[in-house]
């Protein structure tokens, strides 16, 4: 008896060991099913004001692209279409904030001094240029205006992205590059006229161009290439589906022009696709003067 008693004790104790024990204020904790990023915290209201944290999102196409960080002190900022100081906080790695008025939902646009020149007549549509410019591309992506919009899933947080998409084409080579010129192979409008979206769609055309130029005439001393450093040509294009890949065409000081046509292409806002190639004009191409060569 008292051996099957002292067994059955063990049992229990054995079993009470093995059985997880949760208390109802840890219920739950590391269930991110939101994919809350860490950190996470929701807006809180405060005598009407809610506080919102500004970043940039990592792999848009501006930061993937290598520019220079943003100056957050320099940069403008518009919530539910009102104008609001950008703030930085007091600590080693000050942070960039704004306090904004309560509202059911929080669109947000982020401009620096030189954004205002993409808008069309409101600022619900905005110009992606089918002419773009080599020396002055990396100025120009910048001061496009960049949007956020509050999800729950990143709480005080407004993690801006891009409206564009951008290929990136990595260039090594002896030519001097004249320009770089995509086309959708549907005849898909690249540039225009678009209206905004925050919903992840970005940019989408009303009325455009099923093209897209970058000039690197640069005043007649073109972009020189090099067999042993990249150079990068980025140009902005609309973002979308794009079934029959991109043509691409890449022409030279010397007339000389090279083609390439990718795999099929589904652009989200934001999104970047990088082509890397030595630059070698086609073989059985004597003279080449399209469009290219008068961008």
């Amino acid at each position: 008896m008292k051996k099957s008693l002292f067994l059955l004790v063990a049992i229990v104790l054995f079993l009470a060991a093995c059985t997880p024990v949760s208390s109802g204020e840890n219920e739950g904790a590391g269930d991110n099913t939101d994919n809350q990023p860490e950190g996470y915290e929701d807006i809180k209201v405060v005598a009407g004001k809610v506080r919102f944290y500004l970043s940039e999102k990592a792999d848009a196409t501006r930061t993937a692209a290598s520019m220079t960080p943003r100056d957050w002190t320099k940069s403008k900022i518009e919530i539910n279409g009102k104008s609001y100081t950008i703030n930085m906080t007091d600590e080693p790695i000050p942070r960039p904030y704004v306090e904004v008025e309560e509202a059911e939902s929080y669109k947000a646009t982020l401009m620096t001094s030189n954004s205002a020149k993409w808008y069309g007549k409101t600022r619900k549509e905005i110009m992606l240029p089918h002419s773009q410019i080599h020396h002055s591309a990396v100025s120009s992506i910048k001061s496009f205006p960049m949007f956020a919009e509050y999800a729950k899933a990143t709480g005080n947080k407004l993690i801006f992205n891009d409206g564009f998409a951008m290929i990136m084409v990595k260039l090594r080579g002896s030519a001097k590059i004249s320009s770089v010129k995509i086309e959708g192979a549907d005849n898909e409008s690249l540039a225009g006229l678009s209206a905004i979206s925050t919903e992840g769609n970005g940019f989408m055309v009303k009325r455009g161009m099923p093209f897209v130029a970058l000039n690197c005439t640069n005043k007649g001393d073109y972009v020189q290439l090099s067999d042993s450093k990249t150079t990068n040509f980025r140009l902005m294009v609309a973002p979308g589906e794009y079934p029959d890949g991109l043509k691409i065409s890449i022409c030279d000081s010397k007339h000389g022009a090279m083609f390439i046509t990718t795999e099929p292409l589904t652009f989200a806002a934001g999104d970047i696709h990088t082509i890397s190639t030595n630059y070698k004009s086609e073989e059985d191409l004597i003279f080449y003067e399209g469009f290219d060569n008068f961008v």
